[in-house]
């Protein structure tokens, strides 16, 4: 709707969990890389909890955009609400196995297909979504799929991905059995405040801005940051409102008044308290509301949809933008760069160079390594057997 108009290759504030915007902050990056290691290692339990909006469906994404399908099979349940005969018969479908009559039926079918599976060397991840829904009993039946196992490997990893709710009912005395086989545990939380501006001006730089700036001006980003509370789901709708509300304004870098008047219709909407904005009564005395003159503002149609986007954008508050809190953010990540790569993965058509290094740098007892492949970002190889 607005990419041309500011310049954009594709609308940066999206909340589909795509994988290819995947901001990897710490939090981010820890929770991948813990479930990398605790299916590759085969830890059996693995748990990843976190609020609501703060990424947890996109690193599922970023794990299965990149996981090799000769080396793993997966099994993704994002609908838990089920009972154990239900869930195994889920299982059983999608390992080829006939729907069986009872749980007691369905045991000895899973434990020899999966230990025939592991013989074939490969490994199988049952990755369940929104695990705080999952009923206590169908919790206890993963336990004993759990247990299923040789001399010294798990045949399945279960990866139980949820709201902090999950981390609760784990904790209840009667769950104590399950607790206890969990491995590995991640959280993600809201980022602080200058995350949140480096998350921004990620998602901006990674769809083409070729000034932050020029899209949204300081004021606004953190108008938008501090609204949000630091929840990614909430950055990217906030700001995507007012990015459509400085379109419809020819507004372009969008200021910080109307972000702000944008911000304070969004919640009113909604009914939720708005949170304190830092500056807003400054912006407001120091930003009017732009008038309607064609000499101040930039008509949002003169541009033909397939026209290319303007390279005189205004670069707004540069100095803001290159400061050294946001700068990893901006001169150091070009597009779409801060993505895992797990080596080894083989690449679609048109790619066939790709797949023949891949093939070529594989080895066994190296089937994972979780790589950003940005200036100054480092490396960081897990999962070594």
């Amino acid at each position: 709707m607005y990419e041309q108009f500011y310049g954009l290759a594709r609308p940066p504030f999206a909340v589909t969990p795509d994988p290819g915007l995947l901001y990897m902050s710490p939090a981010h990056r820890e929770a991948l890389a813990t479930i990398i290691y605790g299916v590759e290692a085969r830890k059996g339990f693995i748990v990843c909890s976190g609020e609501v909006g703060t990424g947890k469906t996109t690193v599922i994404r970023a794990f299965f955009d990149q996981a090799r399908a000769e080396a793993f099979k997966i099994v993704y349940l994002f609908t838990p609400q089920v009972g154990p005969l239900d869930m195994a018969r889920y299982i059983c479908r999608e390992l080829d196995l006939a729907a069986p009559e009872s749980v007691f039926a369905a045991v000895p079918a899973l434990q020899l297909k999966l230990l025939e599976i592991f013989e074939a060397g490969r490994t199988v991840v049952l990755m369940i979504d929104e695990a705080q829904l999952l009923p206590p009993e169908t919790i206890e039946f993963l336990r004993l799929l759990s247990n299923f196992e040789t001399d010294t490997e798990k045949l399945i990893q279960i990866v139980l991905v949820g709201q902090s709710e999950i981390d609760a009912v784990l904790a209840r005395h009667d769950m104590r059995q399950v607790a206890q086989r969990v491995a590995l545990r991640a959280r993600l939380g809201a980022f602080g405040f200058d995350e949140s501006l480096s998350y921004i001006a990620y998602r901006l730089t990674a769809c083409g801005a070729r000034e932050v700036g020029a899209v949204l001006s300081p004021g606004a980003a953190r108008i938008v940051a501090a609204a949000s509370g630091g929840i990614p789901r909430r950055i990217n709708i906030l700001a995507d409102n007012v990015l459509i509300a400085g379109f419809g304004a020819g507004e372009r870098p969008v200021g910080a008044a109307r972000a702000a008047a944008t911000v304070r219709e969004f919640f009113a909407s909604s009914g939720e308290e708005l949170p304190n904005l830092p500056g807003e009564a400054e912006f407001d005395a120091v930003m009017p509301e732009p008038q309607a003159d064609p000499s101040q503002c930039i008509e949002p149609t003169l541009q033909a949809p397939d026209a290319e986007p303007s390279t005189e954008l205004p670069v707004g508050d540069a100095s803001f933008w290159d400061s050294a809190a946001l700068a990893p953010a901006i001169s150091d990540m070009p597009t779409n760069v801060v993505r895992p790569q797990f080596l080894g993965r083989r690449q679609g058509g048109g790619h066939a160079a790709g797949a023949a290094f891949a093939d070529a740098t594989v080895r066994r007892h190296q089937r994972f390594r979780l790589r950003l492949n940005g200036a100054g970002f480092g490396a960081a190889a897990i999962g070594r057997r």
